[in-house]
């Protein structure tokens, strides 16, 4: 037995095979990308995917100047599909076993982790606009996309249902109050997305914008572990609040309001203090040009 190099993480390992180059079990996903480092793949759509793959579960791992992005998730199918994106640069997905974990005074039982990872010099360019003093930070030049915030919905966050309908809430714990207020909120604005900062803190989605975010990210989950992150029913494309609907008739939205209080407008149903029509009554209101003034 002698010791060997890695070619990648350039750590020292006992090994026997003289052919072996890479520390592969104990390197950290040095050996799972083969991509040419002579050539340049980065492109637009590759960056995007990047800023939505940092903005939830991703990072970029550092050592001895190697840029390797990587995630790690509790399904395959959630792996693949991330690394999916980045399959120019032939990444690897991997099985892990996490030894068994006594946290305040549980054991937890072992568990599996699927990790995926790709290393490239395209990613250093990424990992100073992410990292630019060693933490995690939210790039002013952000590309927030309907690909870039479907992977950020994906990786960290989560649909609450509540009588019919929810709200959901994208966690935001790593990035400052001064990242989220100045720079999330104003581009989820630009898709015309209205999200509010709260504790944790986290970014949160009401009913009112519920419509606008799935139009963006789509309404079935691309993977099928994730379904339970996409709204399972059809109340949100059959009924519409009295916003939507001032919209569609293209009157005001207080006049509206006001005649819906006062009783000259009818609507079906009430939640989370708004008022809701079914698009037989739109389509109704709309025929019959019901005054609301």
């Amino acid at each position: 037995m002698k010791i060997v190099t890695c070619n990648c993480c350039h750590c020292r390992f006992h090994t026997n095979d003289k052919r072996q180059k890479c520390c592969s079990r104990r390197c950290a996903y040095g050996s799972m990308s083969r991509a040419d480092y002579s050539k340049c793949f980065m492109t637009s759509s590759v960056m995007e995917a990047i800023d939505g793959f940092l903005l939830g579960d991703g990072t970029i791992r550092f050592r001895h100047k190697r840029n390797t992005l990587q995630c790690g998730q509790k399904y395959e199918e959630m792996t693949k599909y991330f690394m999916s994106f980045f399959a120019s640069y032939n990444p690897r997905v991997r099985k892990r076993i996490l030894k068994p974990s006594n946290i305040r005074g549980k054991t937890l039982p072992v568990q599996v982790q699927y990790e995926g990872a790709a290393a490239h010099p395209d990613f250093e360019e990424q990992a100073k606009r992410w990292y630019p003093y060693g933490k995690k930070i939210v790039p002013k030049d952000l590309l927030l996309t309907p690909t870039s915030l479907l992977l950020w919905y994906l990786g960290d966050g989560c649909y609450e249902r509540q009588c019919g309908h929810g709200h959901i809430v994208l966690h935001t714990q790593s990035f400052s109050a001064g990242d989220i207020d100045e720079i999330l909120i104003p581009k989820l604005a630009l898709l015309n997305i209205k999200a509010t900062r709260r504790r944790g803190p986290t970014l949160y989605i009401g009913t009112g914008s519920l419509r606008a975010f799935f139009n963006c990210v789509g309404w079935q989950s691309p993977v099928v572990c994730y379904h339970y992150k996409f709204p399972t029913n059809d109340f949100l494309s059959n009924n519409f609040h009295t916003k939507e609907v001032s919209e569609m008739l293209g009157t005001s939205h207080i006049k509206l309001l006001r005649a819906v209080r006062s009783g000259k407008v009818s609507y079906d149903s009430k939640l989370y203090r708004k008022y809701w029509f079914s698009r037989d009554t739109v389509n109704k209101l709309d025929k019959e040009k019901v005054c609301v003034s």
